[in-house]
């Protein structure tokens, strides 16, 4: 059960009085050193398909096969090769006089703390709550916060478990009638769980320092977020580690089942997962979402598009868009505050671009950057996939201000109202396109208002209503550090519109 009202670590500055919902009892721990609790794993009818581990030495092209194969890969070493195997595709692989091993399901239980690490400390242990209990305090909260929280199910899961949304915003008069969307979705692979305490916290910091925290009072004023806590819940089954697996109940990886832009999916939702449908479905009601995070585990890296190489089913070193150089500093904004991200002798600054790491074709954030004009990174939260209640805390204390720092990047760039110059001024549903970049943004049809992640420059804007081929260029558009500052651009009888046309 939840213990909501203990003391929270002073280190966090973010707000000191947040108190966590998972917390229990306070102990003491020694936390010099790491204790694992493993067990090797094995497929069952629970879990049909577990990790393991072959030897790349064995096979030069082993890696090229198996993504041409669509193997589910989760990880790429200069040595093996980490997936997920059934155990006919375990035996396969024998066959094929390839060196396969099972992994060992590490819950480690103590951790070496970044800060002084040899002292005592009392602590406070953190758990998984389960589907119901989420339920419940989701619930719980929209009672204690009316007006600042809204819970909705998005869709169910193949065994039926609501697909649950919490949107965050504050009152309509405390912010503006457009505000951007960055969500947040946690635990689409069921035994990476450490996101799903992490997602809740993150909603009851919003909440509990709204009105108390300057930061956290602004955030919620001016931006619509949205938080899924368990896109997978038949996946994470309750949070018992045992039971839990990366599938949905179906059996299929979730981060491969979007549509496949290098390999000509269209983007439609027919044939694909339910969990899968509900996140489609959802995104295109909000018309364009700015940022998302997308919570995972087993590594310790920033993960940003693209996932996929511009030829199907191949690996390639590296797919980078014309958006690179914004793309990683939107995945830094998470990763530098957080010290063993950016400290990562693995990955530098403890960012990576996906097809860098490793190529994956049908995930989620290359469908949101390709298909939506929505920039998404994959936050690996820690090596281990279901971390102990010790290093679980760590993981969410280490990661509170980049839960901020993130969403606080849907407010830097190019923000804007589309409207017509006709005297009027309605509101123009149209495309934002800026020349130079890749991804194209949509402008919401009621207020007509958009905005689009840019780095600070000099940028020609492009502007193009539905349903017609007018397209209208402002040219010599500034783009500042910082909060973008809105700006409208009123539509003429011109294609060429000069910055005068911006106010």
């Amino acid at each position: 059960m939840f213990a909501r009202r203990l003391p929270i670590d002073p280190r966090n500055r973010v707000h000191s009085r947040f108190r966590g919902f998972i917390f229990s009892v306070p102990v003491l721990l020694a936390a010099s050193f790491l204790t694992p609790s493993s067990t090797i794993a094995q497929p069952t009818e629970q879990r049909p398909s577990v990790a393991a581990a072959v030897d790349r030495q064995q096979g030069d092209n082993l890696l090229e096969q198996l993504t041409k194969e669509r193997w589910d890969i989760t990880d790429v070493f200069d040595e093996e090769i980490h997936l997920y195997l059934s155990q006919e595709e375990f035996d396969r692989l024998g066959e094929m006089g390839h060196s396969v091993r099972w992994l060992e399901d590490h819950t480690v239980e103590w951790v070496e703390w970044l800060e002084k690490p040899d002292a005592l400390r009392e602590k406070s242990q953190f758990s998984y709550p389960t589907f119901q209990e989420m339920t419940d305090q989701l619930n719980d909260w929209v009672d204690e916060f009316p007006g600042l929280i809204q819970v909705e199910s998005v869709g169910q899961s193949v065994q039926g478990r609501e697909l649950w949304f919490a949107r965050i915003t504050g009152p309509d008069n405390e912010g503006p009638d457009f505000r951007p969307v960055v969500s947040h979705v946690a635990t689409m692979h069921g035994d990476e769980m450490a996101g799903t305490p992490l997602a809740m916290d993150f909603i009851e910091r919003l909440l509990a320092g709204y009105g108390e925290d300057e930061e956290i009072t602004w955030l919620v004023n001016n931006t619509e977020i949205w938080v899924m806590p368990l896109m997978n819940p038949d996946g994470y089954a309750d949070g018992i580690a045992p039971n839990s697996r990366r599938s949905n109940a179906n059996n299929i990886d979730l981060n491969r089942n979007f549509p496949s832009w290098a390999c000509g999916d269209q983007d439609t939702t027919s044939g694909r997962q339910p969990e899968t449908v509900a996140i489609m479905e959802w995104s295109a009601a909000r018309n364009q979402v700015v940022l998302q995070a997308n919570y995972h585990g087993g590594a310790l890296v920033i993960n940003y598009p693209l996932d996929e190489c511009a030829t199907c089913n191949t690996q390639c070193g590296g797919s980078y868009s014309a958006d690179e150089p914004l793309l990683r500093e939107i995945a830094l904004a998470w990763a530098r505050p957080n010290q063993r991200l950016s400290n990562s002798t693995r990955f530098t600054d403890g960012v990576t671009n996906g097809a860098e790491w490793y190529s994956i074709y049908g995930s989620m954030q290359d469908w949101h950057f390709r298909f939506r004009g929505t920039v998404e990174v994959t936050v690996e939260l820690d090596n281990n996939k279901i971390p102990g209640s010790t290093l679980l805390e760590q993981i969410v204390l280490e990661n509170r201000q980049s839960t901020i720092d993130y969403t606080m990047w849907g407010h830097q760039g190019l923000r804007g109202y589309v409207i017509n110059n006709h005297g009027d001024g309605v509101p123009v549903a149209a495309t934002v396109s800026v020349e130079g970049t890749e991804f194209n943004v949509r402008t919401d049809p009621v207020t007509g208002g958009f905005h689009r992640p840019l780095l600070p420059g000099t940028y020609s804007v492009m502007i193009q209503p539905e349903d017609t081929d007018d397209v209208y260029t402002f040219r010599n558009v500034v783009v500042n550090e910082g909060i973008a500052t809105p700006r409208t651009f009123a539509l003429h009888g011109t294609g060429y519109l000069d910055v005068w046309m911006i106010y």
